[in-house]
């Protein structure tokens, strides 16, 4: 009796320390073991916001405990609303879904767009991977070399670009009012890809679009730049600036303001109430993909530069933007439309 006693006791704490040792080792399991991330794109595929998602997607998993995997899930319409509401509104805050944000969509919570229904003060901002601008080229064949050129020239030019929703045709409405380009017609399409479609067919004269984006046809000698925002992107340096060109003191405070979202450039973020740990997680994730040699080669052979802007200034600039006296709003909204 002693005996069997003894071997059912020992029997019981051989099967309560493996039970233990299996329970230690699931508790130790990082988070993400095993799962898949998503990263929502407010854009459909093949645009600038797409190329650099699928670029964070995949390498991101290399710096988040566990190593997941990531997939883009293209969302578009609404002038980015859409995507922007569902990573708002809908997808759960489990940190396994977030998303990349178009810089130019904050104001549409400043304008108060009712089909907005997200505060950007209370996305979790992970960090943003590029700090870009945009700019206005000129087909090369064209004898309009400089701003000055443009301005003078007899004939209509037309300049293709992307809907007052986006940065790119907000910034060819500024240019336009406060640059006096009264010889410029504006032809706005919905993605930035139509407008790269009309300048191969020649059917517009230019086109005013992200640089990163433009880049590939302005190393194919198809465009040439001739007026850039107000950051200063490499193969940019002797481009003038349209707010160094304005002398209306009106178009250049309002344009300085829209230029804060260049700073944003392409930022991630995650669902408001994401866990704390979860957002502390992949805002590593983002500081330590930036300076990931492999990342930052992948980003270069599609043309785009890698900068780094950390969650906080990202939300200062969000908030500041949300935040516009209703005089500034009223007339911010002449050149910014959803």
């Amino acid at each position: 009796m002693k005996k069997f006693l003894c071997v059912s006791f020992i029997f019981a704490v051989i099967s309560f320390l493996c039970f233990a040792t299996e329970n230690l080792s699931a508790a130790e399991q990082p988070y993400y073991k095993g799962k898949a991330m998503s990263i929502i794109v407010p854009h459909g595929p093949g645009g600038g916001y797409d190329r650099m998602a699928r670029i964070v997607a995949k390498h991101i998993g290399k710096h988040i405990p566990g190593n997941p995997s990531a997939v883009v899930e293209n969302m578009g319409g609404g002038g980015t609303i859409i995507g922007t509401n569902h990573l708002y509104n809908t997808a759960k805050p489990d940190g396994l879904t977030i998303g990349i944000i178009n810089k130019g969509t904050v104001f549409a919570q400043t304008l108060g767009v009712k089909q907005a229904r997200f505060d950007m003060r209370k996305f979790q901002w992970l960090g943003s991977t590029a700090v870009e601008t945009n700019v206005l080229c000129i087909l090369k064949e064209l004898p309009y070399n400089t701003f000055d050129d443009l301005k003078k020239a007899k004939k209509q030019v037309v300049i293709g670009s992307v809907n007052l929703s986006s940065t790119a045709g907000q910034f060819m409405a500024f240019a336009k009012e406060f640059l006096k380009l009264d010889n410029v017609k504006v032809v706005y399409y919905p993605a930035s890809g139509d407008v790269f479609l009309a300048v191969e067919r020649k059917e517009v004269d230019g086109a005013a679009i992200i640089y990163s984006s433009t880049r590939p046809l302005i190393q194919r000698g198809v465009l040439k730049p001739i007026v850039r925002g107000m950051v200063k992107e490499k193969g940019l340096e002797n481009i003038p600036s349209a707010y160094d060109l304005m002398s209306d003191e009106k178009g250049k405070s309002l344009f300085k303001l829209y230029s804060k979202t260049d700073q944003f450039g392409r930022a991630f973020a995650a669902p408001p109430k994401t866990p704390p740990e979860l957002v502390t997680i992949l805002r590593d994730a983002f500081k330590n993909l930036v300076k990931d040699k492999e990342f930052i080669k992948d980003a270069e052979n599609v043309l785009m530069e890698v900068e780094y802007t950390d969650p906080k200034s990202i939300l200062d600039g969000m908030t500041e933007l949300v935040s516009l006296p209703p005089e500034t709003v009223k007339e911010m909204s002449k050149f910014i439309r959803f």
